[in-house]
């Protein structure tokens, strides 16, 4: 029943939940629209995406090899 009723009523949880993030300091954005308007889902799939490319680079390593002096503007890099 309660699957139910959010399904037609999603926005009605939005304020608990809002309120769980607020306390928690846990950053969120907020999309809102039908479940048949495909701009929404489109937004929806960007975060996604965007979530999935801050996670794979937080797991990045980048090496470098070899010396290169300070003039090689072809190779940046903070060696820190």
């Amino acid at each position: 029943m309660t699957g139910i009723f959010l399904e037609h009523y999603q926005a009605c949880s939005v304020p608990e939940i809002v309120n769980v993030f607020n306390r928690a300091g846990i950053d969120y954005q907020l999309i809102s629209g039908h479940l048949k308007e495909q701009e929404i889902w489109d937004e929806i799939r960007d975060c996604i995406d965007a979530a999935r490319a801050v996670s794979v680079m937080r797991m990045n390593r980048v090496g470098v090899l070899g010396h290169y002096y300070c003039g090689m503007l072809d190779i940046y890099s903070d060696m820190t």
